[in-house]
C-alpha cells in the first residue's frame, strides 16, 4: 500500500516496483496545448479509440460458474489513457502522430497516479 496526500492507493507488486520510474505518453501537439491551457488530463471513453482490440473484453461474454457475464452494457463507463514504460516506440509515434506533428511527454508514474486521484476538476473524462 502507498499513501499519497492522504489518499490510499493500492498497486500490484509489478507496478509498486516501478512507481518511481518514468512513463511516456504520445499525443498530438494540439492535445498537449489543450491539456496545458485547461490544466487537465484528458481521459476519453475507451469506446472512442480506433484500435479494434481495445474493447475485446467489453464485446465478449464470459461464462463463469454457470453464469454469463457481459461488460457491453457498461462500456460507456470505461475510460483510459495509454502510457508506456518504453522511452521510444516507433509504433506509438505512428499511432499518435501519423502526420508527424505529435509530441511525447515524460512523467513519473507516481505523478500520473497522483493526478488521477486529485480533485475531479483536474481530469476531463470526455466522450469526445
Amino acid at each position: 500500500m502507498r499513501t499519497m496526500s492522504d489518499n490510499s492507493v493500492y498497486y500490484n507488486e509489478k507496478i509498486e516496483t516501478k512507481i518511481h520510474d518514468y512513463v511516456y505518453r504520445y499525443m498530438s501537439f494540439n492535445r498537449l496545448v489543450e491539456m496545458i491551457a485547461k490544466k487537465r488530463l484528458f481521459i476519453p471513453q475507451v469506446k472512442t479509440w480506433d484500435d479494434v482490440y481495445e474493447l475485446f473484453l467489453a464485446k465478449t461474454t464470459i461464462e463463469k460458474c454457470y453464469a454469463c457475464v457481459s461488460y457491453i452494457d457498461s462500456v460507456d463507463s470505461f475510460y483510459g489513457q495509454c502510457w508506456s514504460f518504453e522511452a521510444e516506440s516507433d509504433a506509438l509515434w505512428r499511432i499518435y502522430s501519423p502526420d508527424k506533428t505529435g509530441v511525447r511527454i515524460k512523467c513519473k508514474l507516481e505523478n500520473v497516479a497522483y493526478a488521477l486521484m486529485i480533485e475531479e476538476n483536474h481530469v476531463d473524462y470526455s466522450t469526445v
